[in-house]
């Protein structure tokens, strides 16, 4: 509900496009969102579903592009997805654009560049004090921010040391 939400307030009634790839989760995700956009009675001008696999992007870039959607919701794998967001913007479509949570990973970002600036996406972690202790260390160690899934990764090992530790 929160993507369809973000899109819906991001197209400012104008058109919605979704460009889905075809893998599981990419798939699972567009079911939600197109049950979502059934329920609030709104439907998307352009739906393209392609291929994670497909190796060049530029004809699905430009056709999205072309279409002038008051707003783009991405969903695909996250290397995937940022490769069509900055084909997209090479395309010269210069209006909002959303992503699944895969959008918020540190994959997305490398593939799309400096595209991804202004990308909107889900994002599960919460700022706190657990959150600045992992960004201090996955920072120093890996030269850039953690992403969602790191910090998934953090809190499923702190809740693994901290079962041992209980058990004994």
């Amino acid at each position: 509900a929160v993507i369809v939400q973000g899109l819906e307030t991001s197209a400012a009634g104008g058109a919605v496009a979704v460009a889905a790839a075809t893998d599981h989760d990419s798939h699972a995700t567009l079911v939600a969102v197109r049950r979502e956009l059934a329920r609030r009675r709104l439907a998307p001008a352009t739906l393209v579903e392609f291929a994670a696999a497909e190796p060049d992007l530029g004809p699905l870039a430009t056709r999205l592009a072309d279409d002038r959607p008051g707003a783009l919701l991405v969903l695909a794998p996250s290397s995937v997805a940022g490769r069509l967001v900055a084909a997209v913007r090479e395309a010269g479509y210069r209006g909002p654009i959303l992503g699944g949570a895969p959008a918020a990973r540190a994959a997305f970002r490398r593939a799309a560049g400096p595209a991804a600036e202004g990308v909107m996406a889900p994002v599960a972690a919460e700022p706190g004090p657990a959150w600045d202790a992992l960004a201090r260390g996955y920072e120093a160690r890996w030269a850039e921010a953690p992403d969602d899934a790191a910090a998934h990764g953090y809190d499923a090992v702190r809740m693994v040391v901290a079962a041992v530790r209980r058990a004994g």
